[in-house]
């Protein structure tokens, strides 16, 4: 039973999931230029946009990578398997950065999607030496983020961060319980994402 739930929150806080949460909160939820500029029908195009570019091509170039037997599974048990995927999930999130500033969205949506980049890039550059937990880095990125608009933009944040720390501690436990990742692996992964991407929110 316990497996079933690690699994399922594993499965629903599945990193190439983040940046459409991250996108969500961003247009609906907290108050910001962004989400009180834009129309309804200009946050769904942006939304969708971000689906096909963020979840759909990454998934299908796994799918493909998985007929190929290049991985093993989605799990991607082994960090040899998250090289390629790394890689060019963050080719996919650079069209998607450079699509959004080419219709001159509002920096802070752009910004967030280059932020994601660095950070793949960052467990991309790890994951050479160590296996990484890439949840933790995606959910820590949420957090970072939330953390970093609310001091750059002044916006009160806390019951919103204080929500996501807890869903991060559940991620955390799924990713052991499925003995994914050991334990250092699930705490430096959520540090580093958390302060890398509050650290860029802050200087760009």
């Amino acid at each position: 039973m316990e497996n079933k739930i690690a699994k399922t929150i594993s499965f629903l806080f599945h990193p190439l999931f983040m940046l459409l949460y991250g996108l969500i909160i961003l247009l609906f939820i907290i108050n910001t230029y962004v989400s009180l500029m834009l129309p309804i029908q200009a946050k769904i195009y942006i939304l969708a946009i971000a689906f096909i570019s963020g979840i759909i091509f990454p998934a299908a170039f796994m799918f493909f990578l998985l007929k190929k037997n290049f991985i093993k599974s989605y799990a991607m048990e082994t960090k040899e398997e998250r090289t390629v995927p790394y890689l060019m999930t963050g080719v996919f999130y650079y069209f998607l950065f450079y699509l959004f500033k080419e219709i001159y969205l509002p920096p802070l949506l752009y910004v967030f999607v280059l932020n994601s980049i660095l950070l793949i890039l960052f467990a991309l550059l790890i994951n050479f030496w160590w296996k990484i937990s890439a949840h933790l880095i995606a959910i820590g990125g949420i957090v970072g983020a939330l953390m970093g608009i609310s001091i750059r933009l002044g916006v009160n944040m806390i019951p919103l961060i204080a929500i996501f720390i807890l869903i991060a501690g559940f991620v955390g436990f799924s990713r052991l319980k499925l003995n994914a990742h050991k334990p250092t692996q699930v705490y430096v992964g959520f540090l580093l994402g958390l302060f890398c991407m509050m650290i860029l929110f802050m200087l760009i």
